[in-house]
């Protein structure tokens, strides 16, 4: 990991450095550091961000940085928060650090250039950030003309024509002091501490000011000015402005008769008055047939806001209000305010001609653009204003969709249809879509409207016209439109469009909260299950969505008892009279599961199995489920079997483990969807796993139609959340999905309460001597052999050599696949002994969890010989027949205290409680796969602490990609949805990054 710093130089020079993840000790001499990156690979990365730049034989290679450093240790990288103990112990020391320098405009273009977010193996540290923080304010400053030219007197009295802020402006004070108020120090670590206390009273925004002024006006023309003019001391300084060279040489008498003439025309902003001018807005009297607005001028004390003096006795003079505003004399400032305000207020500057002048006329109109677009200008330039208080609160029309529904609940599912009509409201009273049509017509941002003024906002207006004018008045509607409407509210936000306004059974549904609010379904005798509060309402829920036809998603984390939830809804519904089959398609390897599960908790069920060489088919299918009331299937057999199960009407399709439709180009996706059933169901614990097309497969399987097509779904849902992080857009698709889909998870206090504790810790591990040295060759021949191939010859070998150097960090064997002996060859497996050890040691049993088939193998032998048990593997070759009876076996007392798992094969759908300890030998690096097997034990009926362990080799890919996913969570996003496939599109310096063999991954001899 590369952390990208910035420090500025004593030569107000901004010096660009990064720093590697492994700072190691100071060796007590100044000279550049392992830790820090030396200019060439510097230049690599930002090459590689394409920014390219240069070489300069005069840029110094190095600069001195004062450096906070404990206990040996450097303390610059971002996000590192020191002990207090470690903290009081923070010294200073000075280190020569490789550096790119720039001055401030070169600064910028850099900044411009960086990406917003920086790549995998890059973090942007504080003292970058801030610099970015304070560009942007300076450049605020010069866009908002919040500077000044001045003169300045330097060391040994030289006289200096700068560019200065003028912080005394409208929040610019407040603006400084929030940066500086979190300021890292490093930002300031090549300068003196006398510069330091300088730049941080100021100067350090000065210093950015002046030198953007700078460089802008020596970019664009600068007025010529005649022989002697250029040479008088005004003139060197006007020139010295826009020159690199800012220093002017005068004289001490001249400097200072020079000063004392520009201090009449910048006292202004050297020294800010001590009263404003002030701008009172006051609406027409009633009886004015014109309509005439006054514009009255006020001075306002500065110190005392309060304070308001009217022109008119500003013009008439006057001792006592000056000596309450504190002013020497008043008349200079007023005139001075009111002729910058005039610039972008025409009824002032028509005023100016009048010898005292006190208020300005403006007409409907003008009134209008003066709070619409004077205003904010006014306020920026340190005017004050005084407005009719109803213009903070515009009146903006609100348009309502009722909905009128019928008090049963109907069977239509999405196609469930009630009565609607369209009501606009402005204010505290409704109007018609004639009249908000008239009010969209005039354009105007003030209206008389029913005896008083209002403030409007002519495109509300226009919107909400344009919304009506597009949609019938009254009429009837279905559910998907319904909940498109009110999702589609929060885009039309700026138009008044509000939620739709309803009660009955769709208030339930539109709400979001409709399993808290639903009647309580009694658990029919016939279930032989008590079911947990939560459980409860997810069988409300479940039946709520059943008696209205519309498809739901149970998405419960993984362990709280989604099958048992099922199982009660066909219980119930038996109960009720329901006389039709339920289609239940799983992964084969629940199949028994779920067998045993109808039999234990609901034996009145009439349950048949549609699996294996000997099921059913043709007419002795259909008579075999004519008395049956759950088929469970495999969707492998769903796609080879549809023509029989599409000849079938029924009652509902389950779908448990539902991720496995998340493709909807797969062939089990496809014919899942086209297998008739009246109502559907999905059960997952991860609704999304990697990318949100996942859900709109998910979705559009349960309700047809819901989130539009796939490619709709796209543009509108799934690119502006995934590639933006657009929060808005996932808060929409969130209430869109809501009232379809009912997700609790273990960790919900409110859920669950007695599921004991869950310790997860990093296992770190060293490379045997072996180990190291395959990885570093397998790397080297990669690195050596990347260079000059296309993209798809690319790919295709970063993700081999990504196999290859798991394997290496599991056991050399699994890589060399040899049948050599295993002992003492890896740190993982030596690892593994020593845990196992610790927990046969006081009777406890753990789950053993790889991703390789081959691996698992060779640690059954292993473990056998070791510690002289028979260990069971799970994995994709055991028949389902042997897999239950390893899941019996392991539950029992007497069973084997150590099971391994394939992580695809027995990841999900195992109920294996027996264990409290879960070692994860390899990593998948999707947390999500990984939680769904570390909850084959962390589940409903676990009684004791569960403790996970995750295996890691230090130095290697594997720490420095836990790192990622534990430091930034929102790249774990990113990384998780594309598996491994993200490091084939790095660049070949960051591919060595990420995998490079540290220093500290081989163990000691």
């Amino acid at each position: 990991m590369l952390t990208l710093q910035l420090s500025l130089t004593d030569e107000l020079l901004w010096g660009l450095w990064a720093e590697s993840g492994d700072t190691p000790a100071v060796k007590g001499r100044l000279q550049p550091s392992p830790g820090f990156v030396p200019r060439d690979r510097l230049d690599g990365w930002l090459h590689e961000l394409g920014i390219d730049l240069g070489h300069d034989p005069a840029d110094p290679p190095t600069a001195m940085l004062s450096l906070p450093h404990a206990e040996r240790r450097l303390l610059t990288s971002g996000g590192e928060t020191l002990a207090p103990r470690r903290l009081d112990q923070a010294v200073l020391r000075e280190r020569a650090v490789p550096v790119r320098l720039f001055d401030t405009p070169a600064l910028l273009a850099l900044l411009e250039r960086l990406p917003a977010t920086p790549p995998p193996v890059i973090r942007y540290g504080d003292s970058l950030t801030a610099a970015r923080r304070l560009c942007i304010l300076a450049l605020r400053v010069l866009a908002q003309g919040q500077y000044h030219p001045d003169l300045v007197t330097g060391v040994q009295d030289v006289a200096f024509a700068d560019w200065r802020p003028v912080l005394a402006a409208p929040g610019l004070t407040e603006a400084w002091h929030a940066w500086l108020s979190r300021m890292p120090l490093v930002l300031l670590a090549g300068i003196t501490v006398d510069q330091m206390q300088d730049l941080a009273t100021g100067g350090l925004l000065n210093v950015l000011v002046d030198q953007l002024a700078r460089t802008w006006l020596s970019a664009h023309r600068w007025p010529t000015l005649d022989t002697a003019a250029a040479t008088s001391p005004g003139g060197r300084w006007l020139t010295a402005l826009s020159q690199p060279e800012s220093a002017i040489g005068l004289t001490a008498a001249t400097q200072a008769t020079l000063n004392q003439s520009l201090g009449g025309w910048l006292g202004h902003v050297r020294e800010p008055d001590a009263a404003t001018l002030c701008l009172q807005l006051v609406e027409p009297v009633p009886d004015d047939a014109e309509g005439t607005w006054i514009l009255s001028y006020w001075l306002q004390s500065t110190r005392d806001p309060s304070l308001l003096i009217p022109a008119e006795e500003v013009w008439a003079g006057g001792e006592d209000w000056l000596q309450t505003l504190k002013l020497q004399a008043a008349r200079g400032p007023l005139l001075t305010d009111l002729a910058r305000a005039a610039t972008v207020v025409p009824a002032i500057r028509r005023t100016l001609d009048e010898i005292d002048p006190q208020h300005a006329r403006l007409s409907t109109a003008e009134a209008g653009d003066f709070l619409l677009h004077a205003a904010p200008r006014l306020l920026e330039m340190g005017i004050a204003l005084r407005v009719p208080i109803w213009w903070q609160t515009p009146v903006r029309p609100t348009v309502r969709l009722q909905l009128e529904t019928p008090e049963r609940l109907p069977s239509l599912g999405l196609d469930a249809v009630c009565d609607f009509r369209w009501e606009v409201a402005m204010g505290d009273g409704q109007i018609s879509p004639d009249e908000l049509q008239a009010l969209a017509n005039a354009k105007q941002p003030l209206v008389q409207w029913r005896g008083r003024w209002v403030a409007l906002r002519p495109e509300d207006l226009s919107k909400a016209a344009d919304w009506l004018e597009k949609r019938p008045t009254a009429g009837r509607a279905g559910l998907v439109e319904a909940m498109r409407l009110q999702v589609d509210a929060a885009e039309w936000d700026d138009a008044g469009i509000t939620p739709v306004v309803t009660a009955g059974w769709i208030a339930d549904v539109l709400s979001g909260e409709l399993s808290e609010r639903l009647a309580t379904v009694p658990p029919p005798a016939t279930l032989h299950a008590v079911l947990r509060p939560y459980q409860q309402r997810g069988l409300d829920w479940l039946t709520f969505c059943d008696q209205l036809n519309i498809g739901a998603c149970l998405a419960d984390d993984m362990g709280l008892g989604k099958t048992v939830q099922l199982l009660a809804l066909l219980a119930s519904r038996r109960a009720v009279g329901e006389t039709g089959t339920t289609l239940l398609v799983c992964p084969m390897s629940v199949v028994g599961n779920w067998q045993r599960e109808a039999g234990r908790f609901v034996p009145s069920l009439r349950v048949y199995v549609h699996h294996g060489g000997s099921r059913q088919t043709g007419a002795a299918f259909a008579k075999r489920i004519a008395d049956t009331d759950l088929v469970i299937t495999t969707y492998g057999l769903v796609a080879r079997d549809l023509k029989l199960l599409q000849a079938v009407s029924w009652e509902r399709l389950v779908m448990d483990e539902a991720q496995h439709v998340k493709n909807p180009d797969s062939r089990q996706a496809k014919a899942v969807v086209a297998v008739p059933a009246r109502q559907r169901v999905a059960l997952t614990g991860t609704p999304v796993e990697n990318r949100l097309d996942e859900l709109w497969s998910i979705m559009h399987v349960l309700n047809p139609g819901l989130l539009g097509g796939r490619k709709p779904f796209q543009d509108r849902f799934a690119l502006p959340i995934e590639r933006e992080r657009d929060v808005a857009t996932a808060e929409r698709l969130r209430r869109l999905i809501g009232p379809f889909v009912l997700r609790r998870l273990k960790n919900d206090p409110a859920i669950i309460t007695d599921l004991p504790e869950k310790l997860e810790m990093k296992a770190f591990c060293n490379l045997t001597g072996e180990q190291a040295s395959l990885y570093q060759a397998v790397l080297d021949d990669m690195l050596e052999r990347i260079e000059g191939l296309d993209a798809m010859a690319r790919r295709g070998l970063v993700l081999a050599t990504m196999t290859k150097l798991k394997q290496i960090c599991n056991h050399p064997a699994l890589f060399l696949h040899d049948d050599s002996a295993l002992a003492g060859r890896s740190g993982k497996l030596i690892q593994l002994e020593d845990c196992l050890t610790d927990v046969l040691s006081v009777g406890d049993k753990a789950l053993v969890f790889t991703q390789y088939a081959g691996m698992g193998h060779m640690l059954q032998a292993h473990l056998l010989a070791v510690f002289g048990i028979t260990v069971p593997f799970l994995y994709g070759g055991t028949s389902q027949k042997a897999r239950m009876a390893m899941v019996d076996a392991f539950q029992s007392v007497d069973g084997p205290p150590v099971l391994l798992v394939s992580l695809k094969a027995g990841g999900v759908g195992l109920n294996l409680t027996a264990a409290t300890h879960v070692i994860h030998y390899d990593r998948w690096w999707n947390p999500a796969v990984e939680n769904q097997a570390t909850d084959r034990a962390y589940r409903i009926g676990q009684t004791r602490t569960v403790q996970v362990r995750q295996f890691v080799c230090l130095g290697t890919l594997e720490e420095r990609i836990d790192r990622m996913l534990e430091d930034k969570r929102d790249l774990a996003d990113r990384i998780v949805g594309t598996g491994e496939g993200w490091l084939t599109e790095l660049s070949t310096a960051s591919l060595r990054e990420v995998l490079a063999l540290s220093a500290d991954a081989m163990m000691e001899d």
